[in-house]
Order: C-alpha cells, then structure tokens, then sequence
C-alpha cells in the first residue's frame, strides 16, 4: 500500500493552478494532488498517490502560484512558457535541465528557480511524453527526479520561509518521495506533510488549493484501512487522526475563499457528505458538481464520479 494522497488531491491541477497565480516575490514555489484512494500519502495532480489506503495529495501537475515574469529580459520567461507547453516536444525535460544550470551558474536566481524546479521535478516523473523518457523514462529516473523535487522544496523553504509556496511544495515533495520509499515513509512523515500545507494556509489563507489538500489528508486518514491503520500503530505512540467532519470542514473553507476553484473540490464535500450520511447534502452538491463546466479530462472523469 502506499500512500495517494496526491492523485486524490488531483495536484495536477493545483500545481498548473498555483503557477498561475503569483507574481514572482510572492509565487516562487507551486504545487500538486494530495490523496488518491488509498492511504499511501503520496500526484494539481498532481494527484497527484495514497497509503492510509489511499494516502497521495493528488497530482503535483499543480501549478501553485503563477511563475509568469513580466520582464521581458528575464531568462526565466521563455522557460515559463515551456512549462505552459509541457507534454510535448520534450519541453519538460529541456526545462528542467534548462533550470539547474541557471541555479548552478547564476545563485542570484536561486529563490526565483527553487519553486520552480520542484513542479518542474514532481510533473516530470508522471509525463508520458516520449521525448521527457530521457529523464524520467525508468523507476530509477522517477525516484531521482522525486529527490530532487524534495531537494529544491527544501531549498526553497530556506530561501523564501514566508512564502506560502514553499511549504506547500514541502508538503508535495515528501509525498512524492513517499511513492519510491514505500508506506512506512509516507506514514512516517504524515504529521509533517500536514504542517507543511497548514503553515502554506496559514501563510495564504486565501488559497482554495492548500485548503483542499488539508482536506484530502483528512479524508484519506478517517477512510484509511485496518491495514494501514496498524501500520500506523506500530510507527507512532499516537497515529494521525481525523475524521470525514473534519474533512467537509476544510473542503468548505477551500470553496468558501475560492469559489469555483475546482471541481473535484466539489467532488469531494458531496463525498464527505456521504460517508457523513447526509444525503440530501450529498446530492446536492454531485448536482452541483455535474452543472459545472469540463475544461479537461479531468473535469470530465469527476463528473462521472458525481
């Protein structure tokens, strides 16, 4: 079992989310997915894995915060518009090669650069674009680029602490470096991949995406098996708890600042209203998650969830 947290989260679109957002000082970090089904805590989609029978954050394809510069002489702008252009033409891989030499040759740039080589790492190791395999085409090139985007989180952290991006790419990272070390890892680390996306919100109160991240660990930890329940027992005097209330709550923070931000955000209060047993509620917002609008596939496998 390992922890999906980030599929559930679908970080995919909050990673893609969180690097539209900001301007540069503010926005030097993005994010992905907090929880798929299982607890395994680990792909904004980045949604991106989970163990505590689902533990991921969803897919860190999340784009917490806009990258986008405004100088035209910034070397960063042509970078930023091959990630906007990823998933083909190998853009992904060029990026990322493309930012470790600045970080390497101009240390200048560095808080500007750590954000983004972390979404660039964590989007790497899911893309399914041929021309990326050169970087993330084995296990082996997955677990490295999953280090590396720890690395960069990390160093991010350091760099800009007040930046609500670098924890929330802290939180991501783990979880992505949860997928290659297994459930006892991500298990570990769940009490700090939690305080990561709670400093973020705390940091950023108004950002629907931290809020639904708190939310999917949430959910994940009260639907999490007997299995990985003992497994958790075995590694802490007191495991992580929490409860689909609980859940329901940050889900309706995560709507309440951010209106409309997403879609599987509405997915899952009217899953929280169902294991709650509150069907009235339930159905109302599958209806309301149905009436929205499809932009992305994503979209549309949501609404086939409702």
């Amino acid at each position: 079992m390992a922890f999906r947290f980030i599929r559930r989260l679908g970080l995919s679109r909050a990673c893609r989310k969180v690097s539209n957002r900001n301007n540069v000082q503010s926005a030097p970090f993005s994010t992905s997915r907090l929880a798929s089904q299982r607890l395994v805590i680990a792909n904004h989609r980045y949604g991106r894995s989970h163990v505590l029978g689902a533990l991921s954050f969803g897919s860190c394809v999340a784009v917490l915060g806009s990258s986008r510069l405004h100088c035209d002489d910034d070397p960063l702008v042509r970078l930023d518009d091959l990630f906007e252009k990823r998933g083909n033409d190998g853009n992904l891989a060029t990026l990322f090669e493309e930012l470790e030499q600045l970080h390497e040759s101009q240390p200048d740039l560095r808080p500007k650069l750590c954000f983004r080589l972390a979404r660039c790492a964590y989007n790497l190791r899911t893309s399914k674009d041929p021309k990326d395999a050169r970087l993330c085409g084995s296990s082996e090139k997955k677990k490295v680029l999953g280090e590396k985007c720890l690395k960069y989180a990390q160093e991010a952290l350091k760099l800009c602490p007040e930046d609500y991006k670098s924890s929330y790419w802290c939180g991501i990272a783990i979880q992505a470096v949860g997928e290659a070390e297994g459930t006892k890892y991500t298990i570990s680390n769940l009490n700090v991949i939690r305080a990561h996306f709670e400093k973020a919100a705390e940091l950023n109160p108004k950002d629907g995406t931290t809020h639904y991240c708190i939310g999917q660990w949430c959910y994940s930890l009260a639907d999490l098996g007997w299995v990985s329940r003992k497994l958790a027992e075995t590694l802490f005097a007191s495991p992580p708890k929490s409860t689909f209330e609980e859940a329901l709550h940050y889900f309706s923070r995560a709507e309440e600042v951010e209106p409309g931000f997403w879609n599987k955000n509405v997915l899952f209060i009217a899953k929280s209203h169902e294991k709650l047993g509150q069907k009235d509620k339930a159905a109302e917002w599958a209806k309301k998650c149905m009436e929205r609008p499809c932009s992305n596939p994503e979209d549309e496998d949501v609404k086939a969830q409702a």
